[in-house]
């Protein structure tokens, strides 16, 4: 199962992404159609803010990825809608996604 809390501040700006865990492999495969899904729309969310330098990483290894962004705003809560979008359509198809929704 693949885990993504989500935290926001008082001002609902996205603050934090932390996402672990894996997805059961695919029939007859090694690797995970969920996971490659849910791994480039993070990483993708994660090099957009780095551009932007609004990233600090604080855990990126198999399985886990985890960052904060520095200066939450307008911009960044932009790229975090769109790519949760994306992770949100996920889960409505597999009980092996989950997203949680905290306060920083």
């Amino acid at each position: 199962m693949i885990k993504i809390i989500i935290s926001k501040d008082k001002s609902e700006n996205f603050t934090k992404i932390k996402s672990i865990g894996h997805a059961s492999l695919d029939d007859n495969s090694k690797y995970s159609i969920l996971c490659n899904s849910v791994s480039v729309l993070l990483q993708t969310l994660f090099l957009n803010l780095q551009i932007m330098s609004n990233v600090s990483c604080e855990t990126n290894n198999k399985g886990h990825l985890e960052f904060q962004l520095i200066e939450p705003g307008e911009k960044s809560n932009f790229l975090v809608l769109a790519v949760l979008v994306g992770l949100e359509s996920l889960a409505k198809e597999t009980n092996e996604l989950v997203i949680n929704y905290t306060r920083s």
